[in-house]
């Protein structure tokens, strides 16, 4: 929850400062308004999605110790 209200500001905020900088533009039309909204959820898809902690699969005691002891094929390095 926290991580989405911390989103949608940031994307507010986007949208203020562009809607700012476009009212300067003149003549610019519709796209005045309809471009810093699309570029602000832009943003916002974009935070979100990088945002946050990927899912990690978690292994036991056993099948971690064979995973590291495993030997690589002759003629190969590990690393």
């Amino acid at each position: 929850m926290k991580r989405v209200v911390i989103t949608g500001l940031i994307a507010f905020g986007v949208v203020a400062v562009l809607a700012f900088i476009f009212s300067f533009v003149p003549d610019f039309g519709p796209l005045g308004v309809i471009m810093p909204a699309v570029i602000g959820i832009l943003v916002a898809f974009m935070w979100l999605s990088l945002s946050g902690n990927k899912r990690v699969i978690k292994v036991g005691a056993d099948e971690r110790a064979q995973a590291l002891s495993a030997l690589p094929p002759d003629g190969k390095a590990a690393i």
